[in-house]
């Protein structure tokens, strides 16, 4: 939730999210025993006035589905039981 936090602090100074280094120096120095921001398809996607943060945990360790859970600049959280 901070980088989303951090996301809308960027946009608010650049009306952009993109270029938002902020947000990813603070996910690159975050740690969870079950989710990580590291890899491919994962981390801050932004795009002009979007963005979602996107995180990974292992099969097995996490809710079945819970895989990949994604926060939307708009609030919501994908899946919906996971969160």
């Amino acid at each position: 939730m901070e980088a989303a936090s951090i996301l809308e602090r960027c946009y608010t100074n650049n009306y952009s999210y993109e270029s938002c280094t902020e947000a990813n120096s603070y996910l690159g120095n975050q740690s969870n025993d079950l989710y990580s921001f590291a890899g491919e398809g994962v981390g801050i996607d932004a795009e002009g006035g979007n963005y979602t943060v996107s995180a990974t945990g292992p099969a097995g360790r996490v809710k079945e589905g819970c895989e990949t859970i994604v926060l939307h600049s708009d609030g919501q959280r994908t899946p919906s039981e996971c969160w």
